[in-house]
Protein backbone atom coordinates (compact mmCIF):
# COMPACT_ATOMS: atom_id res chain seq x y z
CA UNK A 1 0.00 0.00 0.00
CA UNK A 2 2.99 2.48 0.45
CA UNK A 3 3.20 2.87 -3.77
CA UNK A 4 -0.48 3.82 -3.84
CA UNK A 5 0.12 5.84 -1.04
CA UNK A 6 2.84 7.76 -2.98
CA UNK A 7 0.88 8.03 -6.14
CA UNK A 8 -1.98 9.48 -4.21
CA UNK A 9 -0.15 12.22 -2.19
CA UNK A 10 2.70 13.17 -4.71
CA UNK A 11 2.79 16.50 -6.06
CA UNK A 12 4.62 17.78 -8.93
CA UNK A 13 7.49 19.65 -7.99
CA UNK A 14 10.07 20.30 -11.02
CA UNK A 15 13.87 21.04 -10.58
CA UNK A 16 14.97 24.09 -10.75
CA UNK A 17 17.81 22.99 -12.96
CA UNK A 18 17.13 22.86 -16.89
CA UNK A 19 18.22 20.08 -18.56
CA UNK A 20 20.74 19.46 -21.19
CA UNK A 21 19.13 18.69 -25.06
CA UNK A 22 20.10 15.30 -25.82
CA UNK A 23 23.10 15.37 -27.76
CA UNK A 24 24.84 17.33 -25.01
CA UNK A 25 25.42 14.30 -22.70
CA UNK A 26 28.10 12.54 -24.58
CA UNK A 27 30.67 14.73 -24.44
CA UNK A 28 29.48 15.05 -20.73
CA UNK A 29 30.19 11.59 -20.54
CA UNK A 30 33.46 11.40 -21.99
CA UNK A 31 34.55 14.10 -19.77
CA UNK A 32 33.57 12.47 -16.65
CA UNK A 33 34.28 9.15 -17.62
CA UNK A 34 37.45 9.76 -19.03
CA UNK A 35 36.51 7.38 -22.23
CA UNK A 36 36.00 7.45 -25.81
CA UNK A 37 32.18 7.49 -25.72
CA UNK A 38 32.03 7.33 -29.72
CA UNK A 39 34.05 4.31 -30.15
CA UNK A 40 31.81 2.58 -27.44
CA UNK A 41 28.41 4.19 -28.94
CA UNK A 42 29.53 2.14 -32.51
CA UNK A 43 30.50 -1.02 -30.87
CA UNK A 44 28.34 -3.68 -32.80
CA UNK A 45 27.17 -5.15 -29.23
CA UNK A 46 25.23 -2.61 -28.59
CA UNK A 47 23.42 -2.55 -32.25
CA UNK A 48 22.82 -6.02 -31.56
CA UNK A 49 20.61 -4.94 -28.34
CA UNK A 50 19.23 -1.85 -30.18
CA UNK A 51 18.04 -4.00 -33.09
CA UNK A 52 16.93 -6.92 -30.77
CA UNK A 53 14.83 -4.50 -28.89
CA UNK A 54 13.09 -2.96 -31.72
CA UNK A 55 11.65 -6.20 -33.12
CA UNK A 56 10.98 -6.98 -29.97
CA UNK A 57 8.70 -4.02 -29.17
CA UNK A 58 6.88 -4.29 -32.35
CA UNK A 59 5.95 -7.93 -31.46
CA UNK A 60 4.67 -7.23 -28.45
CA UNK A 61 1.23 -9.08 -28.12
CA UNK A 62 -1.71 -6.24 -27.51
CA UNK A 63 -2.47 -8.31 -24.62
CA UNK A 64 0.68 -7.66 -22.91
CA UNK A 65 0.14 -5.81 -19.25
CA UNK A 66 2.79 -3.09 -20.31
CA UNK A 67 2.55 -0.51 -22.69
CA UNK A 68 5.69 0.10 -24.98
CA UNK A 69 6.14 3.71 -23.05
CA UNK A 70 7.41 1.56 -20.36
CA UNK A 71 9.96 -0.04 -22.22
CA UNK A 72 13.60 1.96 -22.60
CA UNK A 73 13.88 4.17 -25.59
CA UNK A 74 17.35 3.48 -27.45
CA UNK A 75 18.65 6.87 -26.03
CA UNK A 76 17.98 5.90 -22.50
CA UNK A 77 19.69 2.36 -23.52
CA UNK A 78 23.31 3.87 -24.87
CA UNK A 79 23.40 5.99 -21.87
CA UNK A 80 23.30 3.00 -19.53
CA UNK A 81 25.52 1.00 -22.18
CA UNK A 82 27.89 3.66 -22.26
CA UNK A 83 27.97 4.08 -18.11
CA UNK A 84 28.38 0.07 -17.75
CA UNK A 85 31.37 0.24 -20.60
CA UNK A 86 32.88 3.19 -19.27
CA UNK A 87 33.08 1.76 -15.54
CA UNK A 88 33.59 -2.02 -16.10
CA UNK A 89 31.64 -2.71 -12.79
CA UNK A 90 31.62 -5.55 -11.04
CA UNK A 91 27.40 -5.01 -9.80
CA UNK A 92 24.73 -3.28 -11.24
CA UNK A 93 21.40 -2.87 -9.53
CA UNK A 94 18.90 -1.85 -10.91
CA UNK A 95 14.92 -0.65 -9.80
CA UNK A 96 12.23 -1.27 -12.58
CA UNK A 97 12.08 -3.82 -14.98
CA UNK A 98 9.13 -3.98 -16.97
CA UNK A 99 9.85 -6.25 -20.28
CA UNK A 100 13.93 -5.76 -19.64
CA UNK A 101 14.77 -3.49 -22.54
CA UNK A 102 17.25 -1.26 -20.28
CA UNK A 103 18.37 -4.67 -19.18
CA UNK A 104 19.11 -6.16 -22.10
CA UNK A 105 21.72 -2.80 -22.64
CA UNK A 106 22.68 -3.22 -19.28
CA UNK A 107 23.39 -7.20 -19.70
CA UNK A 108 24.94 -6.67 -23.36
CA UNK A 109 27.21 -3.86 -22.08
CA UNK A 110 28.44 -6.14 -19.08
CA UNK A 111 28.70 -9.23 -21.80
CA UNK A 112 30.69 -6.77 -23.63
CA UNK A 113 33.20 -5.79 -20.58
CA UNK A 114 33.77 -10.01 -19.47
CA UNK A 115 32.73 -9.13 -16.12
CA UNK A 116 29.91 -7.99 -13.99
CA UNK A 117 26.20 -9.35 -12.70
CA UNK A 118 22.92 -7.31 -12.66
CA UNK A 119 20.69 -7.46 -9.87
CA UNK A 120 17.04 -6.38 -11.21
CA UNK A 121 14.11 -5.45 -8.46
CA UNK A 122 10.72 -4.98 -10.31
CA UNK A 123 6.90 -5.39 -8.68
CA UNK A 124 4.63 -7.39 -11.08
CA UNK A 125 1.05 -6.22 -12.23
CA UNK A 126 -1.13 -7.08 -9.57
CA UNK A 127 -2.88 -9.96 -11.50
CA UNK A 128 0.56 -11.34 -12.77
CA UNK A 129 1.32 -13.12 -10.07
CA UNK A 130 3.80 -15.44 -12.06
CA UNK A 131 5.72 -12.32 -13.59
CA UNK A 132 6.22 -14.19 -16.74
CA UNK A 133 6.26 -10.70 -18.87
CA UNK A 134 9.00 -9.54 -16.56
CA UNK A 135 12.33 -9.23 -18.67
CA UNK A 136 10.37 -11.01 -21.24
CA UNK A 137 12.72 -9.39 -23.73
CA UNK A 138 15.88 -10.12 -22.28
CA UNK A 139 17.54 -12.90 -24.56
CA UNK A 140 18.42 -16.39 -22.72
CA UNK A 141 21.80 -15.66 -23.61
CA UNK A 142 22.50 -12.83 -21.51
CA UNK A 143 20.60 -14.26 -18.23
CA UNK A 144 23.53 -15.85 -16.73
CA UNK A 145 24.45 -12.42 -15.46
CA UNK A 146 21.40 -11.58 -14.24
CA UNK A 147 19.41 -12.27 -11.43
CA UNK A 148 15.15 -11.04 -11.09
CA UNK A 149 14.41 -10.28 -7.50
CA UNK A 150 10.28 -9.80 -7.47
CA UNK A 151 8.95 -7.56 -4.61
CA UNK A 152 8.68 -3.60 -4.03
CA UNK A 153 12.48 -1.63 -3.97
CA UNK A 154 10.86 -0.67 -0.30
CA UNK A 155 11.15 -4.73 0.55
CA UNK A 156 13.93 -5.78 -1.18
CA UNK A 157 16.63 -3.32 -2.23
CA UNK A 158 18.64 -2.74 1.68
CA UNK A 159 18.89 -6.30 1.97
CA UNK A 160 19.97 -6.62 -1.72
CA UNK A 161 22.33 -3.82 -1.33
CA UNK A 162 24.20 -5.11 1.98
CA UNK A 163 24.75 -8.61 0.09
CA UNK A 164 26.12 -7.60 -3.34
CA UNK A 165 28.19 -4.21 -1.99
CA UNK A 166 29.57 -2.49 -3.90
CA UNK A 167 27.67 -1.14 -6.74
CA UNK A 168 29.28 0.63 -9.44
CA UNK A 169 26.24 1.32 -11.15
CA UNK A 170 22.70 2.24 -9.74
CA UNK A 171 19.46 2.38 -11.86
CA UNK A 172 16.24 4.10 -10.68
CA UNK A 173 13.22 3.33 -12.84
CA UNK A 174 10.74 2.18 -10.82
CA UNK A 175 8.35 4.36 -9.03
CA UNK A 176 8.65 8.08 -9.96
CA UNK A 177 7.10 9.70 -6.59
CA UNK A 178 9.37 12.10 -5.02
CA UNK A 179 9.11 9.86 -1.75
CA UNK A 180 10.47 6.68 -2.96
CA UNK A 181 12.62 8.18 -5.45
CA UNK A 182 14.99 10.04 -2.50
CA UNK A 183 14.75 7.27 -0.60
CA UNK A 184 15.69 5.15 -3.46
CA UNK A 185 18.77 7.44 -3.81
CA UNK A 186 19.48 7.56 0.03
CA UNK A 187 19.43 3.90 0.53
CA UNK A 188 21.68 3.08 -2.27
CA UNK A 189 24.43 5.60 -1.61
CA UNK A 190 26.68 4.02 1.17
CA UNK A 191 26.68 1.02 -0.92
CA UNK A 192 28.01 2.32 -3.90
CA UNK A 193 31.88 1.86 -5.45
CA UNK A 194 34.62 4.75 -4.88
CA UNK A 195 33.97 5.18 -8.68
CA UNK A 196 30.02 4.80 -9.93
CA UNK A 197 27.47 6.00 -11.45
CA UNK A 198 23.38 6.55 -11.23
CA UNK A 199 21.07 6.92 -13.56
CA UNK A 200 17.53 8.00 -13.01
CA UNK A 201 14.71 7.92 -15.47
CA UNK A 202 11.27 10.70 -15.09
CA UNK A 203 13.50 12.99 -12.86
CA UNK A 204 11.54 16.07 -14.43
CA UNK A 205 8.75 15.30 -11.95
CA UNK A 206 10.36 16.35 -8.86
CA UNK A 207 13.60 17.26 -7.21
CA UNK A 208 14.64 14.27 -5.78
CA UNK A 209 17.47 13.54 -7.94
CA UNK A 210 18.24 17.22 -8.43
CA UNK A 211 18.66 17.35 -4.38
CA UNK A 212 20.68 14.12 -4.26
CA UNK A 213 22.58 15.02 -7.17
CA UNK A 214 23.69 18.59 -5.17
CA UNK A 215 24.80 17.03 -2.59
CA UNK A 216 26.95 13.74 -3.29
CA UNK A 217 27.56 13.52 -6.82
CA UNK A 218 31.38 14.67 -8.63
CA UNK A 219 29.46 15.53 -11.63
CA UNK A 220 25.91 15.46 -12.56
CA UNK A 221 22.96 16.81 -15.46
CA UNK A 222 19.81 16.23 -16.18
CA UNK A 223 19.07 15.76 -19.80
CA UNK A 224 15.86 15.52 -22.46
CA UNK A 225 14.92 12.34 -23.66
CA UNK A 226 14.73 11.83 -27.53
CA UNK A 227 11.07 10.04 -28.11
CA UNK A 228 9.50 11.10 -25.24
CA UNK A 229 9.14 14.60 -22.73
CA UNK A 230 10.70 13.03 -20.05
CA UNK A 231 13.94 14.01 -18.72
CA UNK A 232 17.19 11.70 -17.29
CA UNK A 233 19.78 12.08 -14.20
CA UNK A 234 22.67 10.96 -14.67
CA UNK A 235 26.02 11.54 -11.71
CA UNK A 236 29.04 10.27 -11.33
CA UNK A 237 30.51 9.65 -7.85
CA UNK A 238 34.06 9.56 -6.81
CA UNK A 239 35.25 9.13 -3.23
Amino acid sequence: MVGLADRLTDRRDPPITMPLLSEAIWPLLSAAGGADVAALRSEPTLAAAEALLAEQNANLPADAPFGVGNSAEPFVGHIAYVLCRILRPETVVETGVAYGGLTTYLLSALEANKRGVLHSIDLPPILERHARWVGLFVPQKLRARWTLHLGASRRVLPDLLKKVRPVGLFIHDSLHTKRNMAWEFATATPYLASRAAVLSDDVERNHAFEDWARKTATHWALVREVERPGWLGVAFISR
